[in-house]
This record gives C-alpha cells, sequence and structure tokens, in this order.
C-alpha cells in the first residue's frame, strides 16, 4: 500500500480506466459475493503501475462498504493476448486478496 502511495487517491483520476470497463465490480456470484472483474482484453502493460493502484483502491473501498465480505474474482481472458497476460499483476492481484 506504501509504495503504490495510494492514501490520497481518489476515484475520479481512475475515471478513464473505469470507463474502459478495466477492473470493475459488477454483479453477485450463487453465495451473493461481489463480483471483481478483470478484463485482460483491454489491459495495457504500459500503465501497469495506474492499474495496480485502481485495484488496491477498488479493494479497500469494497472492504470498508462492505466490512470485510468475500468476493468472487473473474478474470476475462477472451481474446487476450500474450502481449496483455501480465505474470506479475496475478501475483500482485493474489497478494492484495
Amino acid at each position: 500500500r506504501s509504495s503504490i502511495n495510494i492514501k490520497h487517491a481518489c476515484i475520479l483520476e481512475f475515471k478513464s480506466l473505469l470507463e474502459n470497463e478495466l477492473i470493475y465490480f459488477h454483479g453477485y456470484d450463487n453465495k451473493n459475493n461481489e463480483i471483481l472483474w478483470i478484463n485482460l482484453t483491454r489491459f495495457d502493460n504500459h500503465s501497469e503501475s495506474i492499474i495496480k493502484r485502481l485495484s488496491i483502491f477498488l479493494l479497500e473501498r469494497h472492504y470498508f462498504l462492505t466490512k470485510g465480505t468475500p468476493i468472487a474474482l473473474m478474470i476475462n481472458m477472451y481474446q487476450a493476448s500474450i502481449y496483455t497476460l501480465n505474470i506479475d499483476f496475478f501475483k500482485f492481484i493474489f497478494n492484495a486478496l
């Protein structure tokens, strides 16, 4: 958290990424857990730091709003290429969860 400098982040910083539907919460699974969608077809390796900031921002916001209820993680890999797959990002997400 401190290495990403998320302390003073607001949702307006991530407006373009949210409009692009890169990472967002949408819907519920069969156990009524909110689903976090990660759309790899829109992932850009050049903006990895801002994507990491957005993911931490969304996870923290979800945690504080729902008092730590579980989430389901859906990763859309349809038409993803080797250029959009980033193993370091997956490690980061799984460590953050």
